[in-house]
């Protein structure tokens, strides 16, 4: 099999999809696998940014060199200079020995720029310059030592508007703006949530040693109801959750963690409208309702209750089923 299309497939593989505009994305992204084009990655929090940038650099002609990637939104500014370009002996009183940056350590291979849009404007200066010339030079040193490296960037900030309200440097976003993806949210390929769900679960299984192997359908209705604002994050997060208490073989609906559950809009609400607890209790109680499907048994089991108390509740709010 051709080395080009193997590396499709595996891609295809490593981001099943069934959403077709995803589907298209990605073929985008295999056409800059064997270039050396800087790439953007933009998208919201939790959309996959970085497993993206690890499998460009994976399945690129430098996937046998490293892949170090830099969390800016991190990186303090008075550690920029010697994190990034690496310092010599004596640069500072703490410099006992010389010692390389991060851009030296991805010599040959790929360097990630993880939400670059956080940097502030005079860290991007000292970046465009390295970017530009093709070379930068340790603190405290005079020999330029050659950046030989393939440069991937993500944001989860509209780079464009930081550009106008002076945030984000111009000349650097065109820099770095060569080739742009937009990973969409979870919300917008819905339909991929039983393939990731699964998928994501049997992982989790593995690594838990848990007899898991299946989603059972209610809980599959309850996943797919959910806005999933956190993404493939938070998708992750709730069922890693739900695995580690699941000793049977399908998923159900009381292993997931149904705190995970519970809308912010309600909490927000009860806030800003200064409810009192007995408002908010009803509010819970319906919510949690509507997570079990009207089970009174799991609701009460979830609530910490009787199923009496339950019924109970239930007519003091005037819940109906």
């Amino acid at each position: 099999m051709p080395a080009r299309v193997s590396r499709t497939a595996d891609l295809f593989r490593r981001f099943p999809t069934h959403n077709p505009s995803f589907k298209a994305l990605l073929k985008q992204v295999q056409a800059v696998l064997r270039l050396d084009v800087t790439v953007l990655l933009l998208g919201e929090s939790g959309v996959g940014k970085g497993r993206m940038a690890e499998a460009i650099h994976a399945l690129g002609h430098r996937r046998e060199r490293p892949f170090v990637k830099i969390d800016c939104a991190n990186l303090p500014g008075d550690l920029f200079e010697s994190e990034l370009f690496g310092f010599e002996k004596g640069a500072f009183t703490d410099a006992k020995e010389a010692k390389p940056g991060k851009v030296e350590a991805a010599e040959g291979g790929t360097l990630y720029l993880d939400e670059v849009g956080s940097l502030p404007l005079p860290m991007q200066a000292k970046l465009l310059r390295v970017i530009e010339e093709k070379e930068f030079t340790r603190l405290g040193g005079h020999v330029p030592i050659r950046l030989d490296s393939r440069i991937l960037c993500s944001s989860n900030l509209d780079l464009q508007a930081l550009v106008r309200e002076g945030f984000f440097r111009k000349d650097l976003f065109y820099r770095i703006n060569i080739m742009t993806f937009v990973l969409p949210p979870l919300r917008e390929r819905r339909e991929d949530l039983p393939l990731l769900s699964l998928r994501m679960v049997r992982e989790l299984a593995q690594q838990y040693r848990k007899p898991v192997r299946a989603i059972a359908q209610e809980t599959h209705t309850i996943l797919m109801r959910y806005p999933w604002r956190g993404n493939l994050r938070e998708l992750h997060n709730v069922l890693e959750r739900a695995v580690i208490v699941c000793d049977d073989r399908r998923l159900q609906p009381e292993h997931l963690p149904s705190d995970a559950f519970l809308e912010e809009d309600l909490v927000q609400a009860a806030f800003a409208q200064k409810w009192d607890l007995e408002r908010l209790e009803g509010a819970y109680i319906r919510e949690i309702l509507v997570f079990t499907r009207g089970n009174n048994t799991r609701a009460a089991r979830i609530l910490g209750i009787s199923r009496k108390t339950l019924i109970e509740k239930r007519k003091k709010y005037a819940i109906e089923r």
